[in-house]
């Protein structure tokens, strides 16, 4: 597999506070410490990411609109010409006044994570009475999109296959369809094991293992300027480098980030903490990313559309 000569995606974490406790997050397990990402670093990385063919997903282990500066984050890299700049939210705490400036910002996606079709699910799934709040806040930036004649964001609704709410994904179209403007959709996403630590692999159990495409496409920046190599290390068990001693592009190509590469490519998962229990490597593709509205697409890199088997 060859090497990006610079990440395609960035998984930003603009904090790893969250105000949920969901069922299948490793949240409550985590141990390193929490905090809020800071400005200067943030306008570091999107210069240095300034020109380049990367995209910005503004979510890790957190939820990002507890960030007081978000939209600010969201203006600053698409003013710089990012590409593609994501986010991914709960929606409990997503007002109109946040819903305007995502849009004003010029947000190219908003992820809303439902994962349920009632109360009652939602209460099971996550932890907390929220999904009437959700319901409306969904709407809202919606209905704000249709006022201001706005195409962005580009808003889905997603639910985890493992739910309830995915198993009856009609109900879920019905519900839904209504409300959503071109280009909006509703997605599932398949459930990783967090490299094995939240349960135990099964995805790729029975398939001959390949290398991941995260050593070699895609990078996580934590709320610290800690690079890790992929979503699954929620701990920051594998850190390749920190943007405060070392540009993106240094550590990208340094010793650490090497070495783990060597490892995929020898076949020689056993010499990675992260990597010798994981199976989450079966869909580093993008390919536990499904749009129910488009039954023959699958939802690769947190937004494009692939065709499955691409």
């Amino acid at each position: 597999m060859k090497t990006a000569a610079f990440p395609q995606r960035l998984n930003v974490e603009p904090t790893n506070h969250c105000n949920l406790r969901c069922r299948l997050c490793p949240h409550s397990l985590m141990k390193r410490p929490r905090g809020f990402m800071d400005l200067a670093l943030f306008h570091r990385l999107v210069d240095e990411c300034r020109g380049r063919d990367v995209r910005f997903w503004l979510h890790y282990l957190g939820e990002p609109l507890l960030h007081p500066h978000i939209i600010s984050m969201v203006a600053y890299a698409v003013e710089q010409g990012i590409p593609s700049v994501g986010l991914s939210t709960n929606a409990t705490i997503m007002t109109r006044e946040l819903s305007l400036g995502l849009i004003q910002a010029g947000l190219h996606r908003l992820e809303c994570s439902v994962d349920a079709l009632s109360a009652d699910e939602y209460l099971e799934f996550r932890g907390k009475d929220e999904f009437d709040t959700v319901v409306e806040s969904i709407r809202c930036v919606l209905s704000l999109k249709k006022q201001l004649h706005s195409q962005r964001p580009i808003l889905s609704v997603q639910y985890m296959t493992k739910t309830r709410a995915a198993r009856e994904i009609e109900k879920a179209r019905r519900f839904w369809r209504q409300w959503l403007g071109p280009g909006d959709f509703i997605m599932t996403i398949q459930d990783i094991s967090f490299a094995g630590r939240v349960r135990e692999g099964s995805l790729g159990s029975s398939l001959a293992r390949t290398p991941c495409e995260w050593p070699f496409r895609y990078a996580v920046v934590l709320w610290n300027g800690d690079v890790v190599p992929c979503d699954s290390d929620f701990e920051g068990q594998c850190v390749m480098g920190n943007l405060e001693k070392s540009s993106l592009e240094q550590i990208w190509h340094n010793t650490a980030y090497r070495a783990l590469r060597e490892v995929h490519l020898r076949n020689d998962y056993h010499r990675s903490p992260i990597c010798r229990r994981c199976d989450d490597w079966n869909i580093s593709d993008g390919s536990g990313y499904r749009n129910v509205l488009k039954n023959d697409h699958h939802i690769s890199a947190k937004g494009k559309i692939i065709n499955p088997g691409c």
